[in-house]
């Protein structure tokens, strides 16, 4: 099941006794392409305003009534560790969080063209057809954080994982094309079978307007945090004749 990430955004959480609260955002893996946490607003019933849950605990997921499952009471949630939603989130808080829930820990794991970490399911199913079959890229360069980012906080407290981000962050890169600048990142699809990253959502309007289309992860050349920009490994015609947005999205 595809769902775009600003759609998942506002899904209900249910837990076994009741409800949780909503998703703002989605924090993801820029190496693996994999969705690591549900950024989920509780509201007023606990005394936090949000809390990290893992898609490990996702039992089922309602795209009609706009809601997830989960195999957590409300009570495991309210005595859960305090750990900071924002970006980033460091390690040390991520290790209490899954040390509490009993979630497999992630990090560690081997990348993309291995498998997608975290005990989840590969993002691809293998015989599962490409909607965009992946052209060679430098794996040195693929899914890599820019070199002139600064190095990792030497504080007491380990530095979060340089790789997750979150979905909301991501809107409006922009996306650099082999041959020159093509458009933005608009959304990401979410496979939520396998919770990957499915698709990036590119809007071509700097280039041509008014069309939508979809990249694999697979295609991504080099991410620069510092100047919100992604390069993809397609050239411009190539991105032309992607799948569309629409299409995809109804698959």
């Amino acid at each position: 099941m595809l769902i775009d990430a600003k759609t998942i955004e506002g899904f209900e959480i249910h837990a076994t006794d009741g409800d949780i609260g909503k998703v703002h955002d989605v924090l993801f893996d820029d190496d693996q392409w994999t969705v690591r946490y549900l950024v989920v607003s509780t509201g007023s019933w606990i005394n936090r305003e949000r809390v990290l849950l893992s898609p490990e605990c996702v039992t089922g997921v309602d795209s009609d009534e706009r809601k997830l499952s989960v195999s957590l009471r409300r009570q495991q949630v309210e005595d859960s560790p305090d750990v900071s939603s924002d970006i980033p989130v460091s390690r040390q808080q991520e290790e209490r969080l899954r040390s509490y829930y009993a979630w497999p820990v992630y990090w560690g794991g081997a990348g993309l063209g291995d498998t997608m970490g975290g005990g989840l399911t590969p993002a691809v199913a293998p015989g599962a057809p490409m909607l965009m079959m992946p052209r060679p890229v430098d794996e040195t360069l693929s899914g890599s954080v820019d070199a002139s980012a600064p190095p990792p906080s030497q504080e007491t407290e380990p530095a979060g994982d340089p790789h997750l981000r979150s979905a909301r962050e991501v809107r409006d890169y922009e996306i650099a094309a082999t041959d020159g600048d093509i458009g933005h990142v608009e959304d990401l699809v979410i496979d939520v079978r396998a919770w990957s990253v499915h698709r990036l959502v590119v809007d071509t309007k700097n280039w041509w307007p008014g069309r939508k289309v979809v990249v694999s992860p697979r295609q991504i050349q080099r991410v620069r945090w510092s100047d919100h920009s992604v390069r993809v490994n397609l050239t411009r015609d190539e991105i032309k004749h992607a799948p569309e947005f629409a299409t995809e999205r109804a698959a």
